[in-house]
């Protein structure tokens, strides 16, 4: 079973199409483009000038995008993931 991921009092979802922010069938452009948003949106880089927590924060975040990224552009990664999720919700 999949739980959140927790950190800094908030709580990341583990499924990948929430947090690129995109529907369950999306297709790779549609992807690709949450992906690239999302990149842009947590980066580290941005949040250099804050403490250390909020780079933290957004380095974690920045982790599940990549991951999330990773699993949904292989078509074969995205049906086990599929496939896994469907299974827990059941």
């Amino acid at each position: 079973m999949n739980l959140p991921t927790r950190w800094d009092g908030g709580i990341v979802s583990t499924n990948h199409h929430d947090v690129l922010g995109i529907r369950p069938n999306a297709g790779r452009d549609e992807i690709e483009l949450a992906y690239k948003g999302r990149r842009s949106q947590y980066h580290p880089d941005r949040y250099s000038a804050g403490d250390e927590s909020a780079v933290a924060w957004a380095t974690a975040r920045m982790q599940a995008v990549n991951k999330a990224y990773v699993v949904l552009k292989d078509p074969e990664e995205r049906e086990r993931f599929d496939r896994a999720q469907a299974s827990a919700s059941t």
